[in-house]
């Protein structure tokens, strides 16, 4: 039914030539296509798309910090994705483990609607390498005293599938926040 919107994820395929298409399933009519083309590309936060950590770095494009920062900088609801290679230093085979080590504390949460979504590096990957619990963990024995693991200051934050652990303060702090989920 037309309502007057569609709500659309985009896919994970990285593309400079995109456009999007509509037609009545019936009779193809109405019908219409983008005026112009536009790209899907990684590691920059396109309305409604994701923003993708890629490394398993403390800092630098590509890392947990810098997704948090360019979702706080970008106007609109994103998603944090994880697709991180099995080769990079941090990555444990024997448990099936991407670990994240932020040397300070990581940047707050201001992103009204940032979905942080652990569960995408299973997705990645093409395979759940840790059937045990999630293959992205947050450690900050090295973050400092008082450090939180998320520091959630917006509303409708959601954090699915990360262990975060070895802080020295909590592992999510919620502060002035209204909504959202923290889950598996």
């Amino acid at each position: 039914t037309n309502n007057g919107a569609y709500l659309w994820t985009v896919p994970y395929v990285l593309s400079q030539k995109c456009q999007v298409k509509i037609s009545d399933a019936t009779d193809g009519n109405p019908f219409d296509v983008s005026d112009a083309d536009f790209s899907i590309s990684s590691n920059l936060p396109p309305v409604g798309g994701g923003i993708i950590v890629s490394n398993t770095d403390d800092t630098g494009t590509g890392s947990l910090r810098d997704a948090i920062l360019l979702a706080n900088t970008h106007v609109g609801m994103d998603t944090i994705l994880f697709k991180i290679p099995k080769n990079v230093p941090g990555y444990d085979a024997d448990v099936g483990v991407w670990t994240i080590e932020p040397g300070t504390a990581l940047p707050a949460i201001t992103d009204v609607g940032l979905l942080i979504d652990g569960f995408s590096q299973a997705v990645y990957i093409g395979e759940d390498v840790n059937p045990n619990g999630p293959e992205i963990q947050i450690a900050g024995s090295g973050a400092g005293d008082g450090s939180y693991g998320l520091h959630i200051k917006a509303s409708l934050v959601e954090i699915l599938g990360i262990s975060i652990n070895h802080f020295s303060s909590t592992g999510i702090q919620v502060e002035g926040a209204e909504g959202g989920r923290i889950s598996g």
